[in-house]
């Protein structure tokens, strides 16, 4: 269930723990009514983590964001999740949870991300036109975190996967895109 995959997003503590509970439980739930003498004996939990594991305030954060969510149609993709992105485990301590809005079918499909420099003349403005025109042929969805290359994308109507640095909000994005981000 999405709200103690949230709980367990903003748990604050160590990643590496995390982790191990994930490994050894692979049940969100599990980990949520864990015994506190389970955690102590097992996983060495310290005095501050255990309070931080049962303490209300948290779980009470992770309802009002669960609650945001349902009433944004915003979703989530945990790490044990089979459309998590492949390439995203790879990284070092990969996000245990992305937040999306959007067309989650775009995650298994072919993509490519399109950096631009600080200054687009009109001689790039062109490529970049014929480059969004080819990719659109080839159904192929465009990474993005750049305002000039999205507003192509949504020009074009291109599959979008929008990756933002912050959490999501309202922007525009055409109807087959999806917007990702780990806050």
């Amino acid at each position: 269930m999405d709200i103690y995959w949230i709980w367990f997003k903003i748990l604050n503590l160590e990643y590496k723990k995390k982790l191990k509970l994930l490994q050894e439980y692979k049940q969100i739930e599990k980990i949520y009514f864990l015994n506190t003498n389970i955690l102590k004996d097992k996983f060495k939990f310290n005095q501050r983590e255990l309070s931080n594991f049962i303490d209300k305030p948290v779980r009470e954060r992770a309802s009002e964001i669960y609650k945001y969510n349902e009433k944004n149609n915003i979703g989530i993709i945990s790490i044990l999740d089979d459309v998590y992105p492949y390439l995203l485990k790879q990284i070092y301590n990969p996000p245990i949870l992305i937040y999306y809005k959007g067309n989650l079918e775009l995650l298994s499909k072919k993509n490519v991300h399109i950096f631009l420099g600080k200054n687009l003349d009109n001689y790039g403005d062109n490529i970049l036109k014929e480059v969004c025109i080819n990719l659109s042929n080839n159904n192929v969805s465009v990474i993005s975190r750049d305002e000039k290359i999205d507003k192509k994308i949504y020009e074009y109507n291109l599959n979008n996967i929008v990756v933002l640095a912050e959490g999501i909000k309202d922007m525009k994005i055409n109807t087959k895109g999806i917007i990702l981000s780990e806050y």
